[in-house]
């Protein structure tokens, strides 16, 4: 657990909460992590951005600025027309952790436009 939070730290804006993080591991875990790793593997030159570009129902896209994949996200939301991409501030990989109450609100407010469409 601790080796995890570890890397969490390494991609978070905010390092000192990585100690909030609650992890839970099933028993089956190393398991099935073992397994992940051929999977991860095989993925590593798969694209899916052309299977994105046929999402057509509005999607929210949330990003911390410090996180390593920004630039993945703004090619996603590029790639689904129908996508809101929005940049949380002082964030990283865990915006939901480093800036809860900006992430619930922009969860929210995407929910409310969506419901009443």
């Amino acid at each position: 657990a601790e080796l995890i939070k570890l890397s969490f730290a390494k991609n978070m804006a905010r390092p000192d909460l990585v100690d909030s993080i609650q992890l839970y591991y099933p028993l089956d875990f190393v398991k099935k992590n073992a397994s992940l790793k051929y999977l991860f593997r095989d993925l590593t030159d798969y694209d899916l951005y052309d299977a994105c570009s046929k999402i057509a129902i509005p999607t929210l896209i949330l990003e911390g600025d410090a996180d390593i994949g920004l630039e993945s996200a703004r090619k996603l939301s590029a790639t689904i027309k129908s996508s809101a991409l929005h940049i949380i501030p002082n964030s990283g990989h865990f915006p939901f952790i480093e800036n809860p109450p900006l992430f619930d609100q922009l969860v929210l407010d995407f929910l409310i436009k969506v419901d009443k469409k």
